[in-house]
């Protein structure tokens, strides 16, 4: 039996509804107290995104469809009603009567507003849930069930991932320290109330690798046993120090024992058997910090406890610590990435979606003479375009603006130079300068492990010329990140040619940002680059999503290396370290942005090998080398006195080493290892060769199938130490 239209509008109201929570959440609208970087400009459109999501969005649907819409559809529903009763007074079946069926056919082949109005909402929900997934656009296009298109323009080989096109912009993301002022408007002089978010123990291995797992994703949480302290804030223009409050943090998988009593009782008994989501510890990091138990200086509690003011200037409904930790912890975790073309992606996806999924041409076809009923379905295809067309122009203004602001050059924000003091040998007085500044000399001591006392009294009794006779005096190197600004000046000042007198820069920064911030200024002028990216293992992956890992790894070094091109030249060579876990990616992604591939190297890394998440212990890596020609040819790298020191030994094929057999390091002992604990046989000519011998599981040790001649000996891994003879293996 048909649906009635209310129950038809019903609905099509819940899929509007449904649709709109997901335009809230892409635009992310339902993040008022986030205010940092991009959310700033999508609150600032606000009005105009919900303007459309609650009026503009159902007036271009009913406009589209009013014209096939009947006028006597509710007549056909008061006469259908009016016949089933009257079937009903006579005594018989409803159903069964003639009049009920005719008026249920009518009601049936007419055209249902409400109906197609939901069904639009439905197709839209569809498609942008496809494509969607927690701040970013994943290339999901379904070709049919369980199987993805993918774009292909007749290349022989064609490497794809999900986040091909796409920049990654967590490459510099880390955990940091959070803070804040509770008087933003404090003068010079003045308390600014600072307050300061602290991660003191994030797990091993977190504090750069903001990785997921679906079973212990690690959350920020509010150290319970000591959730603050009070220090003293860097002196200001007075040398005044006002103290600051600093709340601890741990960033780690959430247990059960987190949650407290308080938290228990505002959570269902499902989640109470789980551990506390982030959400679950903000809520427990306020109680602890603002609660009636909490030890806080009522001071600090009292300014805390005020109401968060939003990005869009009102008052929130929760305090301001609860917006600032909002703020924190949602940081690390929003944005992964930026679409390079998110306008021209969701457009092709949707022109993919309604040929391949909402146009059957069967339905069509049996349409083909019924005008009524197919003039109503090429408008629901059109209206759904129109719709799905309007939010991605949306979409696409906003990742637009946060793209050119990715890709715009960043402003320096701080430059200093390291010079050696030979330089100042001809000004005196910037000499006098750098020997008085004991911040310079501190560094000095860390650096070099340089006699202060020493040097303070050989100042006092040498001329500045004599000082800097002393070879451990003439090559210090000077930092003028300890000195102000006119020093600095008056020091540049001195040096002709300053760019041409670096010879080395060192830049901290994203490496994309960086590669960009240089690209003009050493155009092709670079004969070789090495990079050592992260090599996305169990050891040292990289900050991604849950099931992105490598994809977001290959966007990574994609984007770097292709920046990286605008550096070399045709004679350049750039080399590329990585080990067997991102190994087979690299190699496609160097293959399609390089023309030549010069070499491949196997390094012998570290000879005790390494732990991975297999059975086998590696002790090697990779070398990748590439250029952008066939002119791209490797010269020799030469010998010189560090080199041939470490390999002293000559024979006929070169140059060479020996290494101890005995293990160094962990299990090194005979009974970590019983069965690595044998003898050398080593004849007078320096020959060594192992015996044969067979294990004898009774003693754990071999037993000798062989006899030794006068001209042999057997050396054990057996080493004195302080007296006592260690047995080895």
């Amino acid at each position: 039996m048909p649906m009635s239209n209310s129950t038809q509008q019903l609905k099509a109201q819940q899929r509007r509804q449904q649709f709109a929570e997901l335009l809230q959440e892409m635009f992310q609208l339902n993040q008022p107290e986030l205010d940092f970087g991009l959310y700033r400009i999508m609150h600032a459109r606000k009005d105009d995104i919900n303007r459309f999501i609650d009026k503009d969005l159902p007036r271009i649907t009913q406009d589209a469809f009013k014209g096939f819409a009947t006028q006597d559809k509710t007549q056909i529903e008061q006469a259908l009603e009016q016949a089933r009763k009257a079937a009903v007074d006579a005594g018989f079946d409803p159903e069964a009567s003639p009049k009920v069926q005719e008026l249920q056919a009518q009601l049936g082949n007419n055209f249902d507003l409400a109906r197609e109005e939901g069904e639009v909402y439905d197709a839209l929900l569809t498609f942008f849930n496809r494509y969607y997934s927690e701040g970013d656009f994943i290339s999901r296009r379904v070709y049919k069930d369980g199987t993805y298109a993918i774009p292909y323009q007749g290349e022989e080989v064609v490497l794809h991932w999900a986040n091909k096109d796409q920049y990654y912009i967590k490459s510099s993301e880390t955990l940091r320290d959070y803070s804040f002022r509770l008087n933003p408007n404090a003068q010079p002089a003045e308390n600014p109330q600072r307050v300061h978010f602290k991660l003191v123990d994030a797990e091993a291995g977190a504090k750069d690798n903001n990785k997921e797992s679906g079973d212990s994703k690690r959350i920020f949480v509010l150290d319970s046993h000591q959730p603050f302290e009070l220090i003293d804030g860097e002196a200001n223009a007075d040398g005044e120090r006002f103290q600051e409050l600093q709340l601890r943090f741990f960033f780690r998988a959430a247990t059960t024992d987190d949650w407290t009593d308080a938290s228990k009782k505002s959570a269902t008994a499902a989640a109470q058997k789980k551990p506390p989501t982030q959400d679950h510890l903000r809520a427990i990091a306020v109680e602890q910090l603002l609660g009636s138990n909490s030890v806080l200086p009522e001071e600090w509690k009292t300014l805390l406890a005020q109401p968060y003011k939003k990005a869009d200037g009102e008052l929130a409904d929760y305090s301001l610590l609860q917006g600032q930790l909002n703020n924190y912890t949602k940081k690390n975790t929003f944005d992964y990435f930026i679409h390079k073309d998110l306008g021209g992606f969701l457009t092709r996806e949707l022109d993919f979606y309604i040929k391949n999924e909402l146009l059957d041409w069967a339905d069509i076809a049996a349409l083909k003479n019924d005008t009524v009923r197919l003039a109503p379905l090429l408008s629901k295809i059109e209206v759904i375009r129109s719709l799905g067309e309007k939010i991605i122009a949306f979409l696409a203004q906003l990742e637009n603006f946060q793209k050119k602001l990715w890709l715009k050059k960043k402003f320096v924000t701080e430059t200093h130079y390291c010079i050696t003091l030979d330089r100042l040998q001809a000004h005196p007085a910037l000499l006098q300068q750098v020997l008085d500044n004991q911040q310079q000399r501190e560094d000095w001591h860390s650096l070099y492990k340089l006699d202060l006392a020493q040097l303070a009294k050989d100042i006092k009794e040498l001329s500045l010329d004599e000082l800097l006779e002393k070879p451990q005096y003439r090559y210090l190197m000077l930092d003028t990140a300890h000195f102000d600004t006119d020093f600095k000046a008056q020091l540049i000042a001195t040096m002709e040619d300053l760019d041409q007198q670096c010879d080395g820069i060192l830049i901290n920064s994203d490496n994309f940002q960086a590669l960009n911030i240089l690209s003009d200024r050493f155009k092709n002028q670079l004969t070789s680059i090495y990079i050592d990216p992260p090599y996305n293992s169990d050891a040292s992956s990289i900050i991604y999503k849950n099931g992105y890992k490598d994809s977001s790894w290959l966007s990574l070094v994609q984007d770097r290396l292709v920046a990286s091109k605008a550096f070399m030249n045709n004679e350049s060579i750039i080399c590329v370290a990585i080990d067997d876990a991102e190994y087979h990616s690299l190699k496609e992604v160097l293959d399609s942005n390089f023309s030549k591939q010069v070499g491949i190297a196997v390094v012998k890394s570290n000879p005790q090998s390494r732990k991975t998440s297999g059975r086998f212990s590696p002790v090697h890596e990779y070398a990748l080398f590439y250029g952008l020609s066939a002119s791209a040819i490797p010269k020799s790298i030469g010998s010189d006195p560090t080199k041939e020191a470490r390999y002293p030994l000559v024979d006929k094929l070169g140059r060479y080493a020996w290494m101890n057999f005995i293990r160094a390091g962990s299990n090194d002992l005979r009974v970590d290892r019983p069965k690595s604990f044998y003898p050398i046989v080593v004849a007078s000519d320096d020959h060594i060769r192992i015996p044969k011998m067979d294990w004898n599981d009774d003693t754990m040790s071999y037993d000798l199938q062989e006899g030794i001649s006068e001209t042999e000996t057997l050396v054990w891994p057996i080493k004195e130490i302080d007296g006592v003879q260690v047995e080895k293996r």
